[in-house]
């Protein structure tokens, strides 16, 4: 086979290197692309779509497909190469994130939602490479670009962050099998899950960074979606991580400020029954979280919350 690469107007690479049959060795590493989803037959087609177009040879899609009850099941047919979960009955959304990210040998996890999509086919080989290249990095953040977007951002270097969005993100899975991937939480959507898992990875000695211009396209749609439900329980599970993981002299004074925060920003979005609910729900769960606290060092924290200050 000859030798042959492509690279981007930027002079990132785009493909791989073959020479003498012998495929460049990041080629090699698997990575599983996962979606989870429940009532989008609408658009999981097209994340599927643009998943499998991926031009990174070694990859695998997984779907887990939560208790759906529109066309879902019958988009199985339509993609035979994609290996399809289903749980018959309604699951929180942490235990078919972790069941994607521990049932496989792949190296990398790529999570992408099932209304996201990537929008070149080189992006999957362009992050994998990096990673591979730098051992420490357990999560590249991808640029999320939203519909009410007016401009796209440029592509730029890799920069250390504090947090992902999980529609959008590469993810080391050794790093994970680690730190025990994502730690459950009261309420039954997520909320804060990201920032959790990106605490303890940084407590390992990890760094999650972002790739400005590494793009995914995350259409954002409400369909299958209760958007009080998910209010209630975002509040929720942002407290609960917070008692998981902060420092107990920090916490002291963040709690109440969060829980202020909430309250603030919930009262002129007509969201206040939403907000108190999932204050309810978070203090009938403090017994079981005081029970389970981890908290990360005051070191990591602390870098923590400089990294968000700045971003």
């Amino acid at each position: 086979m000859p030798s042959s690469i492509t690279k981007r107007p930027d002079g990132i690479a785009s493909a791989w290197i073959f020479s003498d049959g012998v495929v460049n060795s990041f080629v090699s590493m698997k990575v599983r692309i996962g979606i989870i989803t429940r009532n989008r037959a609408d658009v999981l087609p097209k994340a599927l779509e643009s998943a499998l177009g991926q031009n990174y040879p070694n990859k695998q899609i997984a779907v887990y497909d939560i208790a759906s009850t529109d066309a879902t099941p019958q988009i199985r047919n339509r993609f035979p190469q994609v290996e399809w979960r289903r749980s018959e009955t309604r699951l929180d959304m942490i235990s078919p994130k972790n069941d994607l990210m521990r049932n496989t040998d792949a190296d990398f996890y790529f999570s992408l939602d099932d209304d996201a999509w990537f929008l070149a086919p080189d992006q999957l080989t362009i992050g994998v490479d990096w990673m591979k290249q730098n051992p420490k990095v357990a999560i590249l953040a991808y640029d999320i670009l939203l519909p009410d977007m007016k401009s796209s951002p440029v592509m730029g270097e890799p920069k250390e962050a504090n947090v992902f969005v999980a529609c959008g993100a590469l993810l080391r899975r050794s790093a994970l099998e680690k730190v025990g991937y994502y730690d459950a939480c009261p309420a039954i959507y997520g909320g804060g899950e990201e920032t959790d898992l990106c605490l303890k990875l940084m407590d390992a000695g990890y760094i999650i960074q972002s790739w400005p211009g590494l793009h995914i396209w995350h259409e954002r749609t409400q369909t299958g979606r209760d958007s009080f439900d998910q209010h209630r329980s975002s509040v929720c599970n942002q407290l609960a991580y917070l008692v998981l993981r902060c420092p107990a002299l920090i916490l002291t004074g963040y709690l109440p400020w969060k829980i202020f925060r909430h309250f603030l920003n919930s009262l002129p979005r007509g969201r206040l029954k939403s907000c108190t609910q999932g204050m309810v729900m978070f203090l009938k769960s403090t017994p079981v979280l005081i029970h389970a606290r981890a908290p990360v060092s005051h070191q990591t924290y602390l870098k923590w919350l400089r990294l968000n200050h700045a971003s």
